[in-house]
């Protein structure tokens, strides 16, 4: 008989079923984050050192707070973002008439005013600060005009008046006439304006409108207008003035 030892080795089989490792669930896996450095402490068995886990959820605070200041910071743009007022010439049957006469006496070079309605749509007030054009007849240039400096508070209606002068040599003053007796007078204009907002660090912005079509024998949108009528009592197309050619 051989002597019993007192360390015994377990069986081999026993030995092959043993697990290096501790069980982990199939939760535990799933949960599983290598890119999370708790996770991966934890599958060491170690504790993580407290200036990482720190890191981390300093890491953390940040991204969210970056992507909470993009997001506010997109919609402060799309909000405030600056467009352009709309505009209509507001000058009635009367006032036409009444430049229109000027050149019928062939007074040419008198300066007269023009009625302009601007609706700023934007959230913040603009202010207008110098603004010019010209009047074309015919692809010609007939005649000038002045913006004086406004200002249009947000979500309002601002009524100004430009300065304008009509130029035209003897040869076009009459077409001009013959097309206004004829009721299809028509007058491009092109301008510049230089606009700034106050409220937005006084961000520019510098807006040019070429082949703006002013139609003085008919009625045009004048939504904008106090005075939405063409003539003195109604909406009709205004009367030409009897001419003289002779």
């Amino acid at each position: 008989e051989q002597p019993e030892s007192e360390g015994v080795c377990p069986p081999i089989q026993d030995a092959l079923s043993t697990p290096l490792l501790p069980a982990t669930s199939s939760a535990n896996i799933d949960a599983f984050d290598s890119n999370n450095p708790q996770d991966l402490y934890a599958m060491a068995d170690m504790d993580p050192p407290t200036h990482m886990g720190r890191l981390y959820q300093f890491c953390s605070y940040f991204y969210y707070v970056a992507v909470a200041f993009i997001v506010l910071l997109a919609i402060v743009v799309i909000y405030l973002y600056p467009i352009i007022p709309d505009y209509n010439v507001c000058n009635d049957a009367v006032a036409w008439s009444g430049i229109i006469s000027q050149i019928v006496s062939f007074h040419l070079g008198a300066s007269f005013e023009i009625l302009i309605s601007i609706k700023n749509v934007n959230h913040v007030n603009v202010v207008l600060d110098k603004g010019s054009g010209v009047f074309r007849y015919d692809n010609a240039q007939v005649g000038t005009f002045t913006i004086p400096p406004a200002y249009s508070a947000a979500m309002s209606i601002t009524d100004i008046m430009i300065i304008a002068k009509l130029e035209p040599d003897k040869f076009q003053a009459l077409q001009i006439v013959a097309d206004y007796h004829a009721g299809k007078l028509v007058l491009d204009a092109d301008f510049t304006a230089d606009l700034r907002v106050p409220g937005i660090f006084n961000f520019g912005l510098k807006y040019q409108d070429k082949g703006f079509v002013i139609d003085i024998s008919q009625i045009s949108d004048r939504s904008l207008c106090h005075c939405p009528t063409w003539g003195a009592d109604s909406t009709e197309p205004l009367r030409f003035l009897e001419l003289d050619y002779n």
